[in-house]
């Protein structure tokens, strides 16, 4: 008789209980919320609450569960699987302690009690400098030079420190921290290869800054996509031109703490934490799609995309028109983008060009939706400009005489009246932000110029 295989059913993942315990709490969730947010991400219905708290428990007391949940498990606590599986060494430890106001009070005790010659020297640097308080200052500046001496400090910078501050070595060795010091590896085409370590997490993002805007100057005929992964210690940003897949730039960071032995990896601060969720924000203006670390793209439908017009009130309106608000929408404009068939969708979606064709198609009739709002002043009066992530139609009340606007019991509103952003109609029938690239933005705003140059030349001629 044929024997008949048992069926093994799904594949499972086998994880570190300890590790999952650890960045629940690190993230500020119960067994219970971490269960819905899984099985939310899943798309995975649960007949209970008592339900899903006991998925929880059994995921931390027998650390098995569904493959495919344990990859949702990792994007809710934003680590890597290998991280959960104990793979790699976790969790890392906490960042070393700011001795700042330790070391002001060292060296206020030193100036009242002795004349040191290497102290006043180091306090009339910061006295010739202006600061109030060289004291406060110096001792900063002793921070930030003990949180990565063990690296760089020599023989005769030691013993100056020593003078300084009447510590021995030994106990000016020890972890200090600062600004921080991260470690940043960066590879792929079309930048160089890249080992650098910068002070701060502002020096990450000074860097970033740097090579994304490259990305947009280099960009003015497809699409770029960036995204962002937390790799636990480790940080990862990907990009790359849609048309151009095989080119992937990779930039990967990791903040460490100075060690005599080296480097060791540190967990980034609150501080930092707040920073590196503002990186995907800080993308959106150099790229066309931003992918955050929780695995959402935005935008996620491009047929959704639309224009919005707002209008900004001043005071003296918020209060005559009892606003809630001094932003105001004033139309959705969806262009031509409806008449476009499916067909040219798809295939400039194949070349990496879907987003582009989208937002010149939304532009189809912007000018004529915007020339009756621009009717509070004549045209010669405004100006339209590009800002980061939107377009500002703006009164300049420099161009304005006096007399035009004598009769307002107050000075008439000036500067930013409108503006233009792109967003996405989301499926709770909301418009959310989406990422508009500068080169895109001066596109559309070099479009809008000629338009309103051409109905400056027309309201301006000469009637026979």
């Amino acid at each position: 008789m044929a024997q008949h295989k048992k069926s093994r059913g799904r594949p499972t993942t086998r994880i570190d209980t300890a590790v999952l315990a650890h960045l629940r709490q690190k993230a500020g969730l119960t067994q219970l919320g971490l269960a819905e947010e899984v099985y939310r991400l899943a798309k995975k219905r649960s007949s209970s609450q008592a339900s899903l708290k006991n998925t929880g428990q059994r995921w931390e007391k027998k650390g098995t569960l569904d493959a495919g949940l344990a990859q949702h498990l990792a994007t809710v606590l934003k680590t890597p699987v290998e991280i959960l599986r104990g793979e790699h060494p976790f969790p890392t430890p906490e960042p070393a302690p700011s001795y700042v106001n330790e070391l002001e009070a060292l060296l206020r005790k030193r100036v009242q009690e002795e004349t040191v010659p290497e102290l006043e020297t180091a306090l009339q640097y910061f006295r010739e400098n202006g600061d109030d308080d060289p004291v406060r200052e110096l001792a900063e500046e002793l921070n930030r030079e003990l949180e990565i001496a063990p690296l760089s400090a020599s023989k005769e910078r030691w013993a100056t420190l020593s003078a300084i501050t009447g510590m021995t070595r030994r106990q000016m060795l020890r972890p200090v921290g600062h600004e921080g010091l991260w470690l940043l590896i960066a590879s792929g085409p079309p930048g160089p290869i890249r080992h650098e370590l910068l002070g701060g997490i502002h020096g990450v993002m000074q860097v970033l800054r740097a090579e994304w805007e490259d990305v947009r100057q280099s960009n003015s005929f497809g699409d770029s996509v960036i995204t962002f992964s937390d790799e636990k210690p480790w940080f990862k940003v990907s990009w790359m031109h849609m048309m151009i897949p095989e080119w992937v730039r990779e930039m990967r960071f990791v903040r460490c703490q100075p060690t005599e032995a080296g480097l060791i990896w540190v967990a980034p601060t609150d501080n930092d934490g707040f920073w590196l969720d503002q990186m995907s924000n800080g993308a959106y203006e150099y790229f066309d799609y931003v992918k955050t670390s929780d695995g959402i793209q935005s935008p996620s439908v491009i047929a959704n995309l639309c224009l919005l017009l707002k209008k900004y009130l001043s005071q003296q309106e918020v209060e005559a028109q009892q606003a809630s608000s001094e932003e105001t929408l004033l139309e959705v404009h969806h262009g031509a983008v409806s008449e476009m068939p499916a067909s040219t969708l798809a295939s400039f979606s194949k070349d990496g060009r879907a987003k582009f064709i989208v937002v010149n198609w939304l532009c189809s009739g912007l000018w004529e939706a915007l020339l009756p709002h621009l009717s509070e002043w004549p045209l010669k009066y405004w100006s339209v400009d590009a800002a980061p992530g939107r377009i500002d139609i703006c009164v300049r009340a420099d161009q304005i005489p006096i007399r035009e606007w004598k009769a307002f019991a107050c000075p008439p509103p000036f500067g930013t009246r409108l503006s233009i952003s792109l967003a996405e109609l989301t499926d709770s029938g909301r418009h959310k932000s989406v990422p508009w690239s500068r080169t895109s933005v001066e596109d559309v705003c070099a479009k809008l110029n000629r338009s309103f140059q051409e109905a400056l030349a027309t309201s301006q001629a000469p009637t026979g």
